[in-house]
């Protein structure tokens, strides 16, 4: 136990000389690594384009109106299964043109809920110093 105790002691010692010996490489200034491209990005963007971030855009957060579109779009759609052309016309006349009027309101609702009430970049500073006691 004696023996295997040192030589975890001296496999240490190693370990530590080695990582300090590579952390004075790296201080100087020279990384001893090969540099390597990014291909991580590319593989990113090609498998989800930015334009798909339009979609949760469009359908917005969960709401009770969506909930039950949706809840009712698919037991209707699993009903006229075997009559496509319902299923049709109720995605092009129902569902499609509600989710597209919650999506124009949501989106004058958050480009009009904002109100100026100073000029410039940043809020006036309100604090006062009367207001401590």
């Amino acid at each position: 136990r004696v023996v295997s105790a040192s030589s975890a002691i001296q496999r240490q010692r190693i370990v530590i000389a080695t990582s300090s010996s590579l952390a004075a490489d790296a201080s100087d200034g020279a990384d001893a690594r090969a540099e390597m491209p990014d291909t991580i990005a590319p593989i990113a963007d090609a498998l989800y384009p930015r334009a798909l971030d339009a979609v949760p855009m469009f359908f917005g957060r969960l709401n009770p109106l969506a909930a039950t579109l949706v809840f009712y779009t698919g037991a209707m759609l699993r009903e006229s299964r075997d009559v496509p052309i319902v299923g049709a016309q109720w995605l092009a006349f129902v569902f499609l043109p509600m989710f597209t009027l919650m999506y124009v309101v949501r989106k004058w609702w958050y480009a009009n809920r904002t109100v100026v009430k100073h000029e410039g970049k940043y809020a006036p500073f309100t604090f006062s110093r009367a207001c401590r006691n």
